[in-house]
């Protein structure tokens, strides 16, 4: 799990990151969703919605069918705790592709108030997961 803090004194829309990767090996794979690829996905869509990130959240090495997350357990404690209007994920699959883990996930999310960006996905997709 990787969690970086950042200050700015605009707090229009404060965000953080969720990845994770199903191998440790996929952080190496060009043009696969390696976590470099995700980042670079959720900087680049957080950046054209004024967004600024003030914390990451990463599972490395986490299959999709696992409900153990570690570090997105420290992302819903840290929800809980700090004002964050966003959190940005590449895709539902990198919450899991099983709507009986995905869909949980989703709202616990939103339970804490934030909204749930997807900047991979588009609406029918996220429908076929009930989110």
């Amino acid at each position: 799990m990787q969690e970086t803090s950042k200050t700015n004194s605009n707090e229009s829309k404060i965000a953080v990151t969720y990845i994770r990767t199903g191998s440790i090996e996929q952080n190496h794979i060009i043009g696969g969703v390696s976590a470099t690829r995700q980042m670079d996905k959720i900087k680049s869509v957080a950046e054209k919605q004024g967004a600024q990130l003030v914390a990451e959240f990463a599972d490395l090495g986490v299959p999709r069918r696992e409900k153990n997350r570690p570090a997105f357990e420290k992302l819903l404690d840290y929800l809980s705790k700090n004002k964050v209007n966003t959190v940005y994920v590449a895709g539902i699959d990198c919450l899991s592709d099983v709507t009986e883990i995905a869909a949980p996930m989703t709202h616990a999310i939103e339970k804490t108030g934030a909204q749930l960006v997807f900047t991979d996905e588009d609406r029918a997709q996220l429908k076929a997961f009930g989110v």
